[in-house]
């Protein structure tokens, strides 16, 4: 185990001063939950703290997104940490005394935590600002949830006017007992990508179908075609999916339909299998139509990328968790017994996280905390229990500070 330093020892500290703030805000934030794009009141209690703490912070990022600079005592490398602010449109059933304030709309997912989280990180970093070198960058970026806030952030330039070399975030999770940490290398989510497929044909009545191409025909020949690809053109290591979602088409019982539009989505791990089921769909949707005299028109649109830890930057995160997380658990009421508190991830999801955007462009890490299992994520149930967002302060607080070191 590594050794404890002072410095570990004051990130407890200092943790245990903030963390009232940090609930607070974290209330603040849950009981005026704002959907993507639109996290106006939220950004605006960001920027107070962030401002309070004595930070120039950069504002109206992509629309609501913020950034601030946390500078250490000597130049070093940069780190950058993000948060996501965004809620989701679902009607909270939880009992609380912070519950949503906003009709059919609830923080579902933990982007409250994390960006009082964030926030109670930035303190902590700031307070011990002479004992590390470098730069911390954070990120509290919009739409998560829909809308993709993390490309549009970057889009925006956040990676551009400084060098960054590295970048880690977190997430809550309800899938394991709290108090434990979860943690992946290589690819740990999906590319998700919503995809259309319009079938042209030729209307004619019923009574004289020789005079018409049906276009509900051929959707279903696609339909079941398709459904093949990835028994024979995916590799049955890789993990992929898609799946029809919608369907629409014809105007009458007694008309042959010349217009079908379907839609769906794909998901995959890795940027060749994306392009492979691209490619496959669409020329098979093509092929078919036009066997049958009709036409087909495929219609791609780029969703989310898949987080890819790197697995140099991952190493040394899940060494870090294995050596620190007994002492980041002390004095956390109700904290469970285990022998081992990381759990190690052998395969990735095939849910998607916009944090991949990120992670195309620097070396990333993205790791959980599992801070309640009332009820899984996207449910009106879903549930932190407060003592674990400490938990993910001082972790964070650490990982940055002990990269940011590592080399000196």
């Amino acid at each position: 185990m590594n050794q404890i330093t002072e410095l570990d020892k004051r990130i407890i500290e200092l943790s245990d001063r903030f963390e009232q703030e940090v609930l607070n805000l974290r209330r603040a934030i849950h009981e005026n939950p704002e959907l993507s794009f639109h996290e106006v009141r939220t950004a605006g209690l960001v920027q107070q703290a962030l401002e309070s703490i004595g930070l120039i912070v950069k504002c109206g990022i992509a629309g609501t997104g913020l950034i601030a600079d946390i500078h250490g005592f000597k130049p070093g490398r940069t780190l950058l940490l993000r948060a996501d602010m965004d809620a989701l449109p679902i009607q909270e059933q939880n009992d609380l005394p912070f519950r949503s304030k906003n009709d059919s709309v609830m923080h579902a997912c933990g982007h409250d935590v994390h960006t009082a989280n964030l926030v109670g990180v930035a303190k902590i970093l700031y307070e011990l600002r002479d004992s590390w070198s470098g730069t911390i960058r954070l990120v509290f970026q919009p739409a998560e949830e829909n809308g993709g806030g993390g490309r549009e952030m970057i889009r925006a330039g956040i990676l551009d006017d400084i060098s960054i070399d590295a970048s880690i975030a977190l997430h809550t999770m309800a899938t394991a007992a709290p108090g434990h940490f979860s943690l992946g290398w290589g690819n740990v989510t999906a590319y998700s990508d919503k995809f259309s497929i319009i079938v042209h044909g030729q209307q004619t009545h019923s009574s004289q179908p020789q005079n018409g191409v049906d276009a509900i025909a051929i959707a279903a020949q696609i339909i079941t075609a398709i459904n093949g690809i990835l028994l024979k053109d995916i590799d049955p290591m890789d993990r992929a999916t898609y799946s029809i979602g919608t369907i629409q088409g014809g105007v009458a019982p007694n008309i042959v339909p010349d217009h079908v539009e379907m839609c769906g989505m794909m998901r995959n791990i890795t940027a060749q299998t994306r392009e492979i089921l691209r490619e496959k769909i669409s020329s098979t949707a093509e092929g078919i139509a036009r066997s049958l005299g009709g036409s087909a028109e495929f219609l791609f649109t780029e969703g989310y990328s898949s987080v890819y830890n790197d697995p140099a930057l991952t190493d040394f995160v899940a060494k870090q968790i294995q050596d620190k997380s007994p002492f980041w658990l002390e004095g956390i009421e109700g904290k469970p017994h285990a022998e081992e508190w990381l759990v190690r991830e052998t395969r990735p999801i095939l849910g998607a996280e916009d944090y991949g955007f990120y992670t195309q462009r620097i070396p990333s890490c993205f790791y959980r905390v599992a801070t309640g299992d009332a009820a899984p994520a996207h449910s009106p149930h879903f549930l932190v229990q407060e003592p674990y967002i400490k938990l993910c302060t001082r972790s964070m607080s650490s990982l940055a500070i002990s990269y940011l070191m590592e080399l000196e």
